[in-house]
This record gives C-alpha cells, structure tokens and sequence, in this order.
C-alpha cells in the first residue's frame, strides 16, 4: 500500500519521541510520589489539582506518542495528517499549562520541612522537591513538543506543496480514492475508443440512393382546365 499520505520526519524526531516516553515515565514517579506523600495513601486530589493534571498530561503523552510512532509503521491507514497536527497542537498545549501550574503550586510550598512554615513535618520536604523536579521535567517536554510540533508544521508544508501529492486530498488519506477515480476515467475512455485489426478497415457508412423517376415521367400532365365563371 502506498504511504504517500505520510509526513516524513528526520530521524532525531524519533529520537526526540522516545525522549519524551522516558520523561514521561520519570514525570509520573514524582508527580505520583508527591501525591501519595500528602494524602497518605488515599488517592485524594483535594488541593493537589496541578499534580493530578500533571499525571493526566503523562498518560495523554503515552497514547499519542505510541500512535505518532506505531501507525506510520505498522498501520500506515491509520495515519492522519491532520490529526497529527492536532495531537501535536494539544500536547504542547497540555504540557505548558501542565508545568506552569505544578511550578507555581512547588513555588507556593518551597518553606515545606522547615519549621517556620505552618508546622509541618521534615518529611514534606522531599514531597517539595519531587513537585519541584516534576515541574522541571515539565518544561523540558514542553521544549521537546516546540521543537516537535514546528518540525512537523514545516515539513507538512512541504508535503501539501508537492507536486506528487497534489491528488491527496484535505483528509490526507485519499490516495486510494483519486487512484481508483482515475482508473475508472481510464477504463471509460478505453470503452468508448473501438480499436480494428490491421487487416480489417473501419466500416464505411452505407450510401443511401435515392430513385428517381424514369425520363418519361418527368413531364406531368397539365393540370384539367378550369372551367369558367358561371359554368356548373
């Protein structure tokens, strides 16, 4: 099957992809840490909402990075250009409200494990800390989906001004069709044309003669003599 319909993308995106797995792995041990930490096991998200949405952005990372590097591989008709540039779109957009907000949350709670701030315990220090590397890390793969997302705007501009892909439809995906629509052009065209052997001709059209009427006919009689005013 052809993959014509396929962005190509230089090789250190792939390697740039598979960075942005082991960060999100990384990401979500802090991020999952610092959660079981503060409630003690319970799961409640109460007052760590920035964290919580900092594990969705992992696992959004996790599904859309496996889908941008399996489908144009293994499952070419599942590709869509324009839904890449989506994900893309949404996952850089994900990540930088994602670390801002887990920033701005570690920030707030940077006097935690000391005793001059409300009292509590030497142990959410090291709670602080993981929010504050999960929030690092954050910034770095919203760097690593800037540089992901431009690559791949440049390169999609010049896929749809390729002469070769001009028959490619808005969907990216329609290659198939335009193929099968110029095929049955063909096959029509080829109906219509008669193709005779060498040895024979074409048909002349039959000519069509018409009688015309022997010499002695073509004089007619004189038309009867009318009679005249009066006469019955």
């Amino acid at each position: 099957m052809s993959t014509s319909h396929i962005v190509e993308l230089p090789f250190f995106v792939t390697i740039i992809r598979i960075a942005q797995l082991v960060l999100t792995i990384i990401i979500l041990g802090l991020a999952g840490n610092t959660i079981n930490g503060l409630t003690g096991g319970s799961g409640a998200t109460f007052g760590l909402e920035p964290l919580g949405f900092t594990i969705f952005c992992c696992v959004w990372t996790l599904l859309v990075n496996a889908y941008l590097l399996a489908t144009p591989i293994f499952l070419p008709v599942a590709y869509n250009m324009w839904g890449h540039l989506a994900l893309e779109a949404l996952s850089w957009l994900f990540w930088l409200s994602g670390f801002a907000s887990t920033a701005s949350w570690a920030s707030a709670r940077s006097g935690w494990g000391n005793d001059s701030f409300l009292g509590y315990p030497s142990s959410y220090k090291s709670y602080w800390a993981t929010a504050a590397a999960a929030a690092g890390m954050g910034a770095i793969m919203w760097i690593l989906y800037t540089v992901t997302l431009v690559f791949f705007c440049l390169r999609l501009h010049s896929h749809r001004t390729d002469p070769n892909n001009a028959h490619l439809s808005s969907l990216g995906l329609a290659e198939k069709g335009g193929e099968g629509h110029q095929m049955g052009a063909v096959q029509h065209q080829q109906q219509q044309q008669v193709v005779y052997p060498p040895s024979e001709a074409a048909p002349t059209p039959v000519q069509q003669y018409v009688a015309t009427p022997p010499p002695q006919q073509w004089q007619q009689s004189p038309p009867p003599a009318q009679g005249q005013p009066g006469q019955y």
